[in-house]
C-alpha cells in the first residue's frame, strides 16, 4: 500500500512534504522534496501563505 500511495502522489524522494487545501487538493507549488533547513522552510511557508 505504501508504494502505491507514493506512486499516486508522485513522491520522488524523501523527505517530501505535501500541502493540501481545505478541499483536499494538493497544492503542487508548495511541495517540498529533499532537506530544507528551518530558515528556508520558514521562508517557503511565508511565501506560500501570501
Amino acid at each position: 500500500m505504501t508504494r502505491a500511495l507514493l506512486k499516486h502522489l508522485q513522491v520522488l524522494g524523501l523527505p517530501t512534504i505535501l500541502f493540501f487545501d481545505t478541499h483536499g487538493l494538493e497544492q503542487p507549488a508548495a511541495r517540498v522534496t529533499g532537506f530544507m533547513d528551518a530558515k528556508a522552510f520558514s521562508e517557503h511557508l511565508r511565501n506560500r501563505s501570501q
